[in-house]
């Protein structure tokens, strides 16, 4: 997990930015019927990109460039100051908080103790505690894939 860019910016993320749920607010009650849907759930969140207030936005990107920024500071991770210092350029962290990018509703916490399994087929049935759910850059929970599903290279 050392080299996890996607770790990285998930525990280095935490403000908060406010936004709107576009059709009702359902969508964080998305149901996970079979494993072949977490990729059809990070698909959704693609296709919906959210309407995210500029301001906001931009202090999302400071606050994560400035913890990574301690985290690059740091004794205990040496082996993560190449990648933070690519990170903190312009194709790093400003990138993922840019217009170009798309800002998704996101869960905070994706784990495998957040995805409930069908009793008789094993496969995801639900996805619960949406207690730190918020918009974030597209890909913030790849990390997710990776300890579910093992290695993808």
């Amino acid at each position: 997990m050392q080299g996890s860019l996607s770790h990285m910016l998930i525990a280095a993320t935490e403000t908060t930015i406010s936004f709107r749920v576009a059709g009702g607010g359902g969508e964080l009650g998305d149901k996970i019927e079979d494993p072949a849907q977490l990729a059809e759930y990070f698909g959704r969140r693609y296709m919906r990109p959210q309407p995210v207030d500029q301001v906001a936005l931009w202090e999302s990107r400071d606050d994560t460039k400035h913890k990574l920024g301690i985290i690059r500071a740091s004794e205990k991770f040496p082996y993560l100051r190449d990648t933070i210092t690519e990170l903190q350029g312009d194709r790093g962290v400003s990138l993922l908080f840019s217009d170009n990018w798309p800002q998704v509703n996101s869960h905070g916490d994706l784990w495998e103790l957040h995805m409930l399994p069908d009793e008789t087929t094993l496969s995801i049935s639900e996805i619960i505690d949406w207690l730190l759910a918020r918009i974030r850059p597209f890909g913030m929970e790849f990390s997710t894939l990776r300890r579910t599903s093992g290695n993808m290279n």
